[in-house]
């Protein structure tokens, strides 16, 4: 369940707890296809609604709630929006009982302290997560249309774009009558080339209505998208962003399930380099996070930090940091001086160690020409396990050989990320340790990638991609404009 909240202190504050228990009785096979949609009477059996508020009064937040009691009027649209799903014909209803707490403060002066809405994360293929998103129809004056095409798109800290599959993933919930939908819209971006993995295929560039769990969270109209800034409500719910369709080969590789149950991917990278080679990459378009904002009492907010919690399956994101001003963090690496095209979440690595055999920078120099290339590890959310590029494969291998060993027989890792503390203090402190094998996690390995992300990869870092078999097991959060991270570990 999607939850918004402000973290402020103030006597001024409106709670609402939505518990919701829905019952399904009746035919559940029964469709009426001439309405297109089932009998509510046939096939909601009771709907029990428990509603604490306390607010004022026109407050914008609880328009959209439509109560009326047990038998308020449209039951479908409501469940849709508490759980950003539903479910018709013969398919399962597996509603339980949710408890839904939306919380504001009264005062609006102070904008320092963030405003994070938290979205729940679903398994989704290679030990990845999901999120649910609805596509929204594109009908010209009329936006309040109960349809919706279903998604389930893969959060992705190595991508910087929302993107769709070619086909085959979606679950449409179709409108009341026979009218023609449209769910895209041409935009002003021609398609491009892209590369997801080491797959190069075409993208196409469209405009689309589309919402989450929580509608706080939706499409920014403001050109920017960096300072809060007024909007009409009715603006905002009509707002469209731009995107990516991927073509065939590009859904194999990027979304996971194959062609048969591919993903949608919502990227997490907000920033382009705006001096990468043109000749090897397209200009960019719209990322996601440059596009969606918070919005409450009509203003948008941007977002600045999220975070991915595996072990609890929440994605929490911000309009102010994440991360305490005392905790110690992970600096993250702007690996575009080097001729990366989008500014991938990189970190220092201080060692490596392979099946117990450990590894320094330093210790490479007599296997890589004598360079002291800088280690460094991309977070992935959208990958299983572990990349390493191409160059750094090699010289490892080389490293391992010396040792009796290679690296096709890697059984496990564990890293020592750099760390400095927090506060005035920047000093270099205890790394986070962070480890994966294959008897910790079956889907554990370790790869080599053919990257073209630098313009000189003989001076470029080492760079090792992180992947879920490392970060499900804790918490990651990036803080965008600091550009600093953390990874917490689950305790026990």
């Amino acid at each position: 369940m999607g939850a918004l909240r402000r973290h402020r202190k103030s006597i001024d504050k409106s709670v609402v707890i939505l518990k919701l228990l829905l019952v399904v009785g009746g035919d559940i096979n029964g469709f009426d296809s001439s309405r297109k949609h089932p009998s509510h009477h046939n096939h909601i059996a009771r709907l029990d609604l428990t509603l604490t508020a306390s607010h004022r009064q026109n407050d914008n937040y609880y328009d959209h709630l439509h109560l009326g009691g047990p038998e308020f009027r449209d039951r479908r649209s409501f469940v849709a929006l508490l759980t950003g799903s539903m479910t018709y014909g013969n398919a399962a209803v597996g509603y339980d009982r949710y408890d839904y707490e939306l919380k504001k403060s009264g005062d609006t002066e102070n904008d320092t302290e963030p405003i994070t809405v938290t979205l729940p994360l679903e398994p989704a293929s290679g030990g990845t997560f999901s999120v649910r998103i609805r596509l929204l129809p594109l009908v010209e004056g009329d936006h309040n249309d109960e349809s919706f095409l279903l998604y389930r798109a893969i959060v992705d800290t190595g991508s910087p774009y929302l993107v769709l599959p070619s086909s085959g993933s979606s679950k449409e919930y179709a409108r009341n009558d026979d009218r023609a939908t449209t769910w895209l819209s041409k935009s002003n971006y021609t398609p491009t080339e892209e590369v997801y993995g080491s797959v190069k295929g075409l993208m196409n560039w469209k405009y689309a209505r589309y919402a989450f769990r929580d509608p706080h969270l939706r499409v920014g109209l403001s050109k920017t998208n960096t300072e809060s800034q007024s909007i009409s409500l009715s603006e905002t719910i009509n707002a469209e962003g731009v995107v990516g369709i991927l073509d065939d080969a590009l859904t194999k590789e990027a979304t996971g399930g194959g062609m048969i149950e591919p993903y949608a991917l919502i990227g997490l990278i907000r920033d382009h380099n705006p001096k990468a080679d043109r000749s090897r990459f397209p200009f960019p378009r719209p990322t996601f996070l440059e596009q969606e904002c918070i919005s409450i009492d009509n203003n948008e907010h941007s977002i600045k930090s999220f975070t991915i919690d595996g072990p609890r399956r929440e994605l929490t994101l911000s309009s102010q940091s994440l991360i305490s001003a005392i905790d110690p963090v992970l600096p993250l690496v702007d690996l575009r001086v080097y001729g990366d095209f989008v500014d991938h979440y990189a970190v220092v690595i201080d060692s490596i160690t392979f099946d117990g055999i450990s590894l320094t920078s330093s210790s490479l120099n007599r296997f890589g020409g004598g360079n002291s290339n800088e280690i460094v590890g991309v977070f992935d959310t959208g990958l299983t396990s572990c990349l390493m590029i191409r160059p750094f494969w090699d010289v490892v291998n080389k490293f391992l050989e010396a040792q009796g060993t290679t690296t096709d027989s890697i059984a496990s890792i564990s890293l020592s990320l750099k760390q400095i503390g927090g506060g005035k203090m920047k000093r270099v402190v205890t790394p986070c340790n962070i480890s994966s094998s294959i008897i910790s996690d079956p889907r554990f390995y370790v790869k080599p990638i053919d990257l073209d992300w630098f313009d000189d990869e003989q001076n470029s870092p080492y760079v090792i991609v992180l992947g879920q078999t490392l970060l499900n097991q804790g918490a990651l959060t990036i803080d965008l404009n600091t550009r600093v991270a953390t990874f917490n570990l689950a305790t026990a």
